[in-house]
């Protein structure tokens, strides 16, 4: 892999979208087969001002999640060129990818301004798992969580930018962040390739059980069931949570599912402890590896 794994010549978040044009609230913020609560009864209750208010919920948490995990991922990036030393090949390639996600980060609190709505805070005491990463060692698991952030947000909002139904501040933001993503996907896969392959039994085996914890904690981090608004016909926000719940799930399963058979095939699921922590995640309960 070379230094130049994203192009120089990316996007600029504040110009390449049209910002002073008016949100269109007669659009979804998201296709509606995307949403929690789609096939539910109590979606077929909710009238259609009632499902695009609850689409646009769920989209600004989705984009504030991803906006924060990003900055995250950065700071890890940050440490490995602090770690390496600035004149190394590798830091250099880190250099390139963490212009691009800096870029991706502000392009989706770009769209949670331009919504409207304030953007969903992160769940209580991820600032100290945040604090707690810091100090973990670099290897195979910080670059597997960048490259699940990375397949999850490109799997939740697959076939978005085309979507007409779909409000056009978002689908242009989709589709600059679609432009990049399979760049950086591609180095964060060969990233954990060669850290598995340079490191050791107990390194392997450390990593395997570290990012089957942080990919269940990622994983449920923009949970739908929380957005702020109590939508729809029905006897309370408890059976809303429930039937959001339920969509979530699946959800995960879907787009995390990529990531996670590369993870099998990478040697990082060879182990019954790192497989059964996968399970807890919700997206998945077998995989044949490949070791």
């Amino acid at each position: 892999m070379t230094s130049r794994s994203v192009a120089v010549d990316g996007f600029d978040p504040e110009v390449d979208v049209d910002w002073s044009a008016p949100w269109r609230h007669d659009l979804y913020a998201m296709p509606p087969e995307r949403v929690s609560l789609y096939g539910s009864r109590i979606w077929v209750r909710m009238s259609e001002d009632e499902r695009r208010d609850r689409a646009l919920h769920e989209a600004v948490a989705v984009l504030s999640f991803g906006a924060y995990l990003i900055t995250v991922l950065v700071a890890t990036q940050l440490r490995r060129v602090s770690e390496g030393g600035l004149n190394t090949a590798p830091a250099r390639t880190a250099l390139v990818e963490i212009g691009g996600s800096t870029r991706a980060a502000v392009l989706f609190g770009r769209v949670v301004g331009a919504s409207g709505l304030p953007p969903y805070p992160l769940p209580r005491g991820t600032l100290g798992a945040v604090k707690f990463l810091a100090f973990v060692p670099l290897g195979a698991s910080s670059f597997g969580a960048s490259l699940l952030v990375e397949n999850t947000l490109t799997a939740t909002f697959d076939g978005v930018a085309r979507d007409e139904r779909v409000e056009p501040h978002v689908r242009q933001a989709l589709r600059l962040f679609a432009s990049e993503s399979e760049q950086r996907t591609a180095f964060a896969r060969e990233q954990v390739l060669n850290s598995m392959e340079r490191g050791n039994a107990v390194s392997r085996a450390y990593h395997r059980t570290l990012l089957a914890v942080v990919a269940d904690a990622l994983l449920r981090m923009p949970a739908t069931g929380r957005v702020r608004p109590t939508v729809g016909p029905g006897p309370g926000r408890w059976r809303t949570r429930r039937a959001a719940s339920r969509g979530e799930r699946a959800a995960r399963a879907r787009v995390a599912r990529q990531s996670a058979e590369f993870f099998a095939s990478a040697g990082l699921m060879d182990c019954g402890v790192a497989r059964r922590l996968w399970a807890l995640t919700g997206t998945t309960t077998r995989f044949t590896t490949a070791r």
